[in-house]
């Protein structure tokens, strides 16, 4: 497996805040393939991709949460967790 690209990895991040979108730390940050996942050949592309931290990525990749993500109208991205919105600028 390649390794999702650099630039790719920061515009996750930077967008993201960097941190975690699911419980908001700033540690052990990784990458999540949340709509199509890598085992399945999902893309290394902005919109595929979500910050996690190593905790939170464990609980999305055993299926005990689930991330949405949405891009409004106004081009803003808006995670959805569980019930929980995270909304960035």
């Amino acid at each position: 497996m390649s390794e999702i690209p650099a630039s790719v990895s920061r515009a996750v991040f930077d967008r993201d805040n960097n941190q975690c979108v699911v419980c908001g730390t700033h540690r052990g940050l990784q990458l999540h393939h949340w709509r199509e996942f890598r085992s399945a050949c999902g893309a290394d592309t902005e919109d595929n991709l979500v910050t996690v931290c190593w905790h939170c990525h464990r609980a999305a990749t055993e299926h005990e949460i689930e991330i949405e993500l949405v891009r409004t109208a106004e081009g803003r991205l808006v995670a959805f967790i569980k019930g929980r919105v995270r909304r960035w600028q």
